[in-house]
């Protein structure tokens, strides 16, 4: 529990800054919901029980990942992101012996959260050439 509030600090200093809280929380409400759902309804015990923090924060990672492509001064997104995932994934194999499904999909609806919210601030950049996000 401590390490996900740790990643949360580092991950919400890193990201919310930049893209607003609305977003941020947007992220964390489907990526966790989702990777709860599934982890309840398909993963086999004891690993069934999801909680939904380290899912959330697997989504908010993916959404990290993708804003790395085009924000500008990411040093500090690529260490919260390295903080993040490394330690992360390498419990679930030293535990699980395998990435648990519900931190896939987590991880997997942030990234594509990230790509719709970079497709529609590309397309607003084209029309009035307001890039909000390069800081």
């Amino acid at each position: 529990m401590f390490y996900n509030v740790a990643s949360l600090i580092v991950l919400g200093f890193a990201i919310e800054k930049r893209v607003g809280w609305g977003m941020f929380l947007s992220v964390w409400l489907l990526a966790g919901a989702s990777g709860t759902l599934y982890s309840t309804l398909f993963v086999p015990e004891p690993w069934n029980t999801g909680t939904g923090s380290s899912q959330a924060i697997l989504g908010i990672a993916g959404f990290g990942v993708v804003l790395t492509t085009i924000a500008k001064n990411y040093r500090f997104l690529i260490v919260a992101l390295i903080f993040t995932l490394l330690p992360a994934f390498a419990l679930d194999f030293i535990f699980a012996h395998y990435p648990k499904p519900g931190h896939i999909l987590g991880l997997l609806v942030g990234m594509l959260v990230g790509v719709f919210y970079i497709n529609r601030l590309t397309k607003s950049s084209s029309k009035d050439r307001s890039f909000p996000l390069v800081k």
